[in-house]
Parts: C-alpha cells; sequence; structure tokens
C-alpha cells in the first residue's frame, strides 16, 4: 500500500509501479511471467509513462472494459477494507493523525490482502464473467 499526497499522474503511477510491482509479485510468490496486470481505464493507467514502463517490464496487460466493477475484484477487497476500518476507527472525539490512520489501513490492508484471499477473488472471475453475461451487462452480486 502506498500513501500518495498528491493527485495521481502518469508518472507517479509509473513511480508507484516501479516501487511496488516487484515487491507485491515477492510477497505473494510470484514471477511477472505467471501475471496478467488489470487496471481499470483511468487515463493515467495508459499514459506515456506507465505504458513504456510496461513495455519495459514485459508486463502482459488485461484488456478491460471501462465502468465494470461488477468484473474488477478489487471493488470487493476495497468494500471489505473501508468495513474494516469503519470497525477500527477511533471515536469521534479522539483526532487520528495523518500517519497514524496511514498506519491502521496499511494493517488492515496486509490483514485482508492474504495469498488466500487474492485467490479467492481470481478465482471468482469465471462465475462473474458468467453473471455479468446471464445479467446481459447489468448489475450482478459482486
Amino acid at each position: 500500500m502506498s500513501w500518495l499526497q498528491s493527485n495521481v499522474n502518469g508518472e507517479l503511477y509509473t513511480s508507484v509501479l516501479e516501487e511496488e510491482y516487484k515487491e507485491t509479485l515477492k510477497y505473494y510468490g510470484l514471477q511477472s511471467s505467471d501475471m496478467i496486470f488489470q487496471q481499470d481505464s483511468a487515463g493515467i493507467h495508459y499514459a506515456s509513462a506507465p505504458s513504456k514502463w510496461f513495455q519495459k517490464n514485459k508486463v502482459k496487460l488485461l484488456s478491460w472494459p471501462a465502468y465494470s466493477p461488477d468484473l474488477n475484484p478489487i471493488e470487493n477487497a476495497w468494500a471489505m477494507l473501508k468495513k474494516r476500518e469503519q470497525m477500527t476507527r477511533p471515536p469521534p472525539s479522539v483526532i487520528e493523525a495523518d500517519q497514524a490512520f496511514f498506519d491502521r489501513v496499511s494493517k488492515l490492508w496486509y490483514d485482508l490482502a492474504t495469498p488466500e484471499y487474492c485467490r479467492s477473488l481470481i478465482h471468482s472471475m469465471p462465475r462473474r464473467v458468467r453473471d455479468v453475461i446471464q445479467r446481459k451487462g447489468c448489475d450482478t452480486k459482486y
């Protein structure tokens, strides 16, 4: 998890990729050749700097439709993280420093994003695709 204190542009996104991608692979015991990288259709993801970074690092990208949260397993992880954050939030009378908040949310993220949890999200993809097709693109339970 990275704490970004400014608006994200292509250069900042590229620096996050540079710093975090290989560490994330190592954390989960994966090789880049085993991966297909998924990102949403935000403009910064397709800016020149990140596009060159993906090519240079031979990262395979998954073509992804815009506005498809039902097919995006990270949305489930963000929802779970938000729920856990709300359960551990200090009472309103306590003012939490930015660093304390980041440390608390980072711990929640790393407790949540276990290899097993990530695999369960990945393995849900065939069901997600099937459900979206059956519902003709309408919302699903995901």
